[in-house]
């Protein structure tokens, strides 16, 4: 069977996102969901090592100071803002996604928030977690 990409407008794009963090998750509460003055959702990629879960959220353009990351149970939701690098310039094209973003993710196990920490370097924050072994 081939396979057939379809190329999807922003919004589409979006509501296929959601869709797909649906799917992933077995279990969603809906308060855990972007709320919709998001204007684009970060990529986000989860490592596990034995002690911990490294979360990376790709958000080239952030500044320190516009990010909040919050953890509630086993959701962790990452806030923030990207700004254009040339405010001032004509632009003749723009691919990279700009404004306010949140992502929310379902973390696969259970982690110590307060040993947390996190490194913004190059457009990737990274978040380590400590995980809780029983």
């Amino acid at each position: 069977m081939a396979i057939i990409r379809i190329s999807l407008g922003q919004g589409l794009q979006e509501l296929h996102r959601l869709f797909v963090h649906l799917e992933q998750s077995w279990w969603v509460n809906i308060a855990h969901l972007p709320r919709r003055t998001t204007s684009w959702i970060p990529p986000v990629d989860i490592f596990e090592s034995p002690a911990e879960l490294i979360v990376v959220v790709s958000c080239p353009g952030a500044q320190r100071e516009s990010l909040e990351i919050t953890l509630e149970d086993r959701f962790l939701r990452v806030r923030g803002q990207t700004e254009p690098l040339y405010r001032q310039a004509r632009v003749y094209q723009l691919e990279g996604a700009y404004g306010p973003f949140e992502r929310v993710v379902r973390l696969p196990c259970l982690v110590n928030g307060q040993e947390a920490r996190a490194t913004l370097e190059e457009g990737l924050l990274k978040i380590y977690l400590p995980k809780i072994l029983h």
